[in-house]
């Protein structure tokens, strides 16, 4: 489990607004709990279709969200990289160089400026699908991130406390990567 305090700075990086509070709520309340501080890019805002009875939000209701959910979070700063509909839910015709440089150099509350201890994006899925890839890439590199972060490390310990062979480790763990790679393609295959 993480440690936190007050020298903590928390970054998110939202793809638009309310993936802060879903990908990120959990943290944002603990860092904030600790004493530290949190700052949120939205990389777009606009007007949105809702499925709500008054149907699509326009860019100005969302901003007004955005500020109320601003204040009843506590948020120390945040900025909308890439106001209006011409960005909105559309970041993979930016590229991907200037939406880096928005979050590294250029937002007022970028990685360079606010100097981070944690920066955190809601989910490898959604930034894959916001950054342009298809839904069969972001099927096969959540499946590939799965077996980074998870299999093959557990498995490795068989080799390091076990004494398992290598070759054994290979076959294992190459079996679990095209199960996963097999359920990528079929869950990016539902509509």
């Amino acid at each position: 489990m993480m440690s936190l305090d007050s020298s903590d700075k928390l970054l998110v990086i939202a793809p638009h607004p309310d993936d802060e509070v879903i990908g990120c709520g959990g943290l944002i309340q603990k860092v904030k709990k600790a004493g530290g501080k949190v700052y949120v890019i939205f990389l777009t805002n606009g007007t949105t279709n809702d499925f709500s009875k008054n149907g699509p939000s326009t860019e100005n209701e969302r901003d007004e969200e955005i500020k109320k959910v601003s204040k009843f979070l506590d948020f120390d700063d945040y900025h909308i990289a890439f106001e209006g509909n011409d960005f909105h839910l559309k970041l993979d015709t930016i590229g991907q160089k200037k939406i880096m440089d928005m979050i590294e150099r250029e937002s007022p509350i970028s990685i360079e400026k606010i100097k981070p201890t944690i920066v955190v994006f809601p989910s490898v899925t959604m930034s894959l699908a916001y950054f342009g890839e298809t839904r069969l890439m972001t099927g096969l590199m959540s499946a590939v991130w799965m077996w980074l972060g998870f299999i093959m490390p557990v498995q490795f310990t068989d080799v390091l406390f076990s004494k398992k062979p290598v070759k054994l480790f290979g076959i294992n763990t190459g079996y679990r990567l095209i199960s996963l790679l097999v359920m990528g393609v079929v869950i990016s295959l539902i509509p």
